[in-house]
């Protein structure tokens, strides 16, 4: 995975997690805002761990 890939799926990543997070506002009365909150802060996390993985393991493996 190069720096543009990672760079631009984390960027997309925090996107859509910001879109849940307002939704979450939006649509309080039908889920509670602490379950949106946490589920959030587990996808970004989750997603984050994953991309530097295969970004560092790419990284990693080039040569000078």
């Amino acid at each position: 995975m190069n720096d543009k890939a990672f760079q631009w799926s984390l960027t997309i990543t925090t996107i859509l997690v910001s879109i849940w997070l307002i939704a979450g506002i939006v649509f309080y009365y039908y889920v509670p805002f602490i379950l949106v909150l946490l589920s959030a802060i587990v996808v970004e996390m989750g997603v984050a761990i994953v991309l530097l993985y295969y970004w560092g393991k790419d990284y990693m493996g080039r040569r000078i």
